[in-house]
């Protein structure tokens, strides 16, 4: 099959999922073509998304256009793109539910199966400052909704999508770009680390709290941070108002090669997200699934879907989002107790490779493209 894979901008760091989709496509012998609105305009390009140039198409559709602008727009769309990208095109794959509403009109123009799938803040952030039927049209005309957790699920019950187009695919990683070992590191300290965007939802600052309490009585420690975001120099000042800046260190963005460089040097992952103000909030928390591949025993909060991904008190813990003593509890209990290390880090790969490969991944989305193609050549 001919695969429309649409996003935002393309490439993003932060939205690795959308190249480890096309990959998956690839590796199941789909043709893929990449429609995106822009460029991400970040510093750092991961390799595998570098090499996709090639099939990407940047087709923007300003989400401020009036309605007679926007059909002008969408005619002219159509017109000067269907014998590049969109001619033979089998079925359209949209991440995030905005993006699937700027391209919608393509599944009418093209007749084909038009599928979404929602990552976080299209369940969140953008249907409380849009309104809760934000999203009536899409739920109405999309053939299927993909969601990655149990709570996602709920969430877009909740704001109105049929249950029956609703299907549940946890997104995978490329395991063998993720080796495990176990964790590792010097008697008297190590590395504790997260990978995120430095936004509110990522709840950087408890973390930050969490690790002053735990560092007057465990030296040795640092905490990397390895991500940008607008939350850095707010983040950097707090760090250095707790005392804690020498060891605290910012990475800044890396690409995928680098971060999982970091995450091998770590001996223990920290994702201590939370719901942001506006409603943010995370659903999977893929990289999540990276730490306990590359076999780091975990420290999540119960927010969003998280917890789905992780074996609680086997492959890491669970602590309540927002509350830094319980989480310097967890990180003080994982410093003191380094003989659990292996086998927490063994479970955690075990469980990547039961429920988070991309090779599941993938045969996954196969089955559902396959049922769509047939349900519309019936």
């Amino acid at each position: 099959m001919r695969i429309a894979v649409c996003a935002h901008a393309f490439p993003k760091l932060s939205e690795t999922f959308v190249v480890d989709h096309v990959k998956a496509l690839q590796r199941a012998g789909h043709e893929v073509q990449i429609l995106a609105e822009t460029l991400s305009g970040e510093p750092v390009v991961h390799p595998d998304a570098a090499a996709m140039r090639s099939l990407t198409h940047y087709l923007p559709v300003p989400s401020t256009a009036g309605v007679l602008v926007r059909r002008m727009l969408r005619t002219w769309h159509l017109r000067r793109y269907p014998e590049a990208p969109l001619e033979g095109v089998d079925l359209i794959h949209c991440h995030f539910g905005p993006v699937a509403k700027a391209r919608l009109y393509l599944k009418h123009q093209l007749h084909v199966p038009f599928v979404t799938s929602f990552h976080g803040y299209d369940l969140g952030q953008y249907p409380r400052r849009h309104g809760p039927q934000v999203y009536d049209r899409l739920f109405r005309e999309a053939d299927t909704i993909v969601v990655n957790t149990r709570f996602a699920r709920d969430r877009v019950a909740a704001l109105g999508c049929p249950q029956e187009k609703i299907v549940l695919i946890p997104l995978g990683i490329d395991l063998s770009v993720f080796p495990f070992r176990t964790a590792q590191g010097p008697s008297d300290g190590g590395i504790v680390a997260t990978v995120a965007r430095l936004v509110p939802k990522k709840g950087i600052g408890v973390a930050l709290q969490a690790m002053a309490g735990v560092l007057r009585s465990h030296r040795g420690w640092q905490y990397h941070i390895i991500g940008d975001g607008p939350l850095r120099e707010e983040l950097a000042r707090q760090a250095a108002d707790l005392g804690i800046s020498h060891d605290v260190v910012f990475w800044g963005w890396q690409d995928r090669l680098a971060t999982i460089a970091h995450l091998q040097a770590a001996q223990i992952f920290v994702l201590p997200s939370v719901m942001s103000a506006n409603g943010d909030v995370e659903t999977q928390g893929l990289v999540v699934q990276e730490a306990q591949a590359l076999g780091l025993p975990v420290i999540v909060t119960a927010v969003g879907g998280l917890a789905e991904g992780v074996e609680a008190g086997a492959s890491g813990f669970i602590v309540p989002p927002g509350d830094p003593t319980a989480l310097a509890d967890r990180l003080s209990f994982l410093m003191d107790h380094r003989g659990l290390w292996p086998e927490m880090g063994r479970r955690g790969r075990v469980l990547v490779e039961e429920r988070y490969s991309l090779e599941r991944y993938a045969a996954a989305l196969d089955e559902l493209y396959h049922r769509l193609a047939e349900r519309r050549a019936a």
